[in-house]
């Protein structure tokens, strides 16, 4: 997802540029090009690698540092919504927040795993709307029925509840 996304940002700077050509979208273009560059490099030397490994390494990349606080959960389908959730908070972070540091916390009492993602960025504005790859990163989890719960305030927070059959 996010490398389709680059992609369409540097096709739109590079038409942009080519337009109107100027020395900011030029630099835009560059940025975003060495990105898709990064992640299609990582892509090539990981393989088949879990879906955890591959958004550290996209995290690397754009220079966020994840802190993690407890053990990332195994199984396929779990695996496929926390990872896919990291991704999307990570985005979220790079592009909306300006964070550089995305605090993953996740806690097991026995009976429900939970998974609280938060960042340093600066908190949103207004609430959060789920568009895009949160209200499919919602749709995927409730599918398995796993429940999302996203914050706005004070800071943003996305948590993800596994049940037993989850882990």
């Amino acid at each position: 997802m996010r490398l389709h996304s680059d992609f369409g940002n540097a096709l739109l700077l590079a038409k942009r540029y080519l337009l109107a050509p100027d020395g900011q979208t030029k630099r835009q273009f560059v940025d975003v090009w060495t990105r898709c560059s990064r992640l299609i490099r990582r892509e090539e030397e990981t393989g088949q690698e879990d879906a955890y490994r591959a958004v550290f390494l996209a995290a690397e990349d754009v220079g966020i540092q994840i802190v993690l606080n407890g053990d990332l959960p195994k199984g396929r389908v779990t695996e496929k919504i926390v990872a896919a959730a990291i991704g999307e908070c990570l985005t979220n972070t790079f592009r909306h927040a300006k964070g550089d540091t995305l605090y993953i916390s996740i806690i097991w009492n026995g009976q429900l795993r939970s998974v609280s993602i938060q960042n340093n960025g600066k908190p949103p504005e207004k609430e959060i709307e789920e568009t895009g790859g949160l209200s499919y990163l919602r749709r995927m989890a409730e599918a398995q029925g796993v429940i999302m719960n996203l914050a706005s305030w004070p800071e943003f927070r996305l948590e993800l509840l596994f049940g037993d059959e989850h882990v």
